[in-house]
């Protein structure tokens, strides 16, 4: 599935629950089949991308992780040269 670009930072409920509305549009998906992968009900993601701030950290984490959306706005592409530059810059911390 690719993973799209985000936007700006997501330092509130309803600029997650937008990140993941697009998310999950942009890999085709439907809420049954996020709902199903996520193991959350449909009220649930439907808060979500509502941006309602009441859903638990770990239900969101699980839709997030099901999409590829980092609760960190960065793209996948930031994201991986972090992961390359880390053990380079760190080695104590990668052995």
């Amino acid at each position: 599935m690719a993973k799209p670009e985000y936007f700006g930072k997501i330092n509130e409920a309803a600029g997650f629950g937008a990140a993941i509305r697009a998310a999950r549009k942009a890999a085709g998906m439907r809420i049954a089949d996020v709902c199903a992968l996520a193991n959350v009900s449909i009220q649930t993601l439907s808060d979500i991308e509502s941006g309602k701030p009441t859903v638990s950290i770990g239900k969101m984490l699980d839709v997030a992780d099901c999409l590829g959306v980092s609760f960190f706005s960065v793209s996948a592409e930031e994201r991986h040269t972090a992961e390359k530059e880390l053990p380079r810059l760190f080695p104590a911390w990668h052995r």
